[in-house]
């Protein structure tokens, strides 16, 4: 629930029955905080989020545990102090790589993909950035991000496509809470 929301619940709440209001960012690094002693240590682990978990703190976080990062990027975030659609536009002259990747149902799309290596502002680690369209006369791009530089365009967003499923289960999730 939004902050917001919490607070409203709160003030018809005595102070023994009060909800603590916990951010996205919060509850996702207590799901792999619990999740870390249930991990082998030989595994190779991506943890995979939309742009709206992209923090500095959850990226530095993931990491530290040794693992890889592929997520969704907003398009003010800085890499090598520049903004990542500004960098986008510094790249419009080189090719596009055209990735295809398969959905779980069978369907293949294709993207025409760009990307640049560098640090994002406050992660000490080297990311790779990708700029994606659907079509290269697209006006709009969508900006991805991994911590795992040995892979390419077409492993990261094929790898990044796989979060359809969780998108699914929230959007009917949403459903349910909202209809109680």
């Amino acid at each position: 629930m939004r902050e917001k929301t919490v607070r409203r619940i709160n003030r018809h709440r005595p102070p023994a029955q009060r909800i603590p209001f916990r951010s996205k960012n919060t509850l996702a690094r207590s799901i792999l905080e619990a999740l870390r002693p249930l991990v082998p240590k030989d595994w190779t682990v991506y943890v995979q989020f939309d742009s709206w978990y992209a923090s500095e703190g959850l990226i530095n976080y993931v990491r530290r545990q040794g693992w890889q990062v592929r997520c969704g990027l907003k398009h003010n975030r800085k890499l090598n102090g520049k903004r990542i659609d500004q960098l986008a536009y510094a790249l419009r002259h080189k090719r596009y790589t055209h990735v295809r990747v398969t959905a779980a149902d069978g369907n293949k799309t294709t993207y025409y993909v760009r990307h640049t290596t560098g640090r994002l502002e406050h992660v000490p680690h080297d990311v790779r950035v990708f700029f994606s369209k659907r079509h290269p006369r697209a006006k709009s791009l969508a900006y991805f991000m991994s911590t795992d530089l040995t892979r390419s365009a077409q492993q990261a967003l094929q790898g990044y496509s796989g979060r359809w499923s969780c998108e699914v289960v929230n959007f009917y999730l949403d459903i349910g809470e909202n209809a109680l």
